[in-house]
């Protein structure tokens, strides 16, 4: 990844700034509740330095902003250049094929869709096996909570596997009434959290903003 900064680190760094402010959460608290130098955070808030999808993460968590509010309405006018391949494992196929459909709004972006956790686990094994054999190496991982249920989080330590063998980051789809989504985020040390909106064209704009965020920044580890 390059290391020089670009325009989405100038606008990431300005709603971080401005999120803190919000919250009158002093610069050197937040950097100490980061366990990051005070010069450091001064470098993300001024856009100098890329903030890790990690960091991002614990920042949002922090300002009690959802994670895809940082590059909310963000938009480089650059369609996207090379292929973005992403792997949903939804329990619901009617939210599957809304997802799915939101996906393809990018032409680029190839989504393979999961709908049980068998399934899932049959697809991990097989690319751990081959996975010449399947010819798709995932950039995201989109997982909704309910696939978990369906086993018992016994999908838990493979899927931690195959999202290290792979390089991919997983972000949790959640439906609102679950309040125990952060702690499985945690549990599954996953890089962000959406839950699930009923309204269509605010679900769209929040997939699109975070799309846009892994395609750009790259998820930085």
């Amino acid at each position: 990844m390059k290391n020089s900064s670009t325009q989405l680190d100038f606008f990431i760094g300005k709603k971080i700034k401005l999120f803190r402010k919000k919250l009158k959460l002093p610069l050197k608290t937040l950097a100490a509740n980061l366990n990051i130098s005070l010069q450091q955070l001064h470098r993300y808030e001024n856009g100098t330095n890329k903030v890790a999808a990690s960091t991002l993460y614990e920042i949002s968590k922090i300002t009690l902003q959802p994670f895809y509010s940082f590059v909310e309405d963000w938009d480089d006018g650059h369609p996207i250049k090379e292929n973005y391949n992403i792997l949903l494992l939804e329990a619901n196929i009617k939210d599957s094929d809304l997802i799915k459909k939101i996906f393809d709004d990018y032409k680029k972006v190839q989504t393979i869709c999961i709908n049980t956790a068998y399934k899932a686990l049959a697809f991990i094994e097989k690319f751990m096996h081959n996975n010449q054999i399947l010819n798709f190496m995932p950039n995201l991982i989109f997982l909704d909570l309910n696939i978990l249920s369906m086993e018992n989080f016994t999908i838990l330590t493979k899927l931690r596997e195959f999202s290290l063998l792979t390089g991919a980051h997983i972000i949790i789809l959640a439906d609102q009434k679950d309040n125990d989504a952060l702690n499985k985020v945690q549990a599954l040390h996953a890089s962000g959290l959406i839950y699930k909106n009923s309204i269509f064209k605010d679900f769209q704009e929040q997939l699109h903003d975070i799309l846009k965020y892994w395609i750009e920044f790259g998820g930085a580890a």
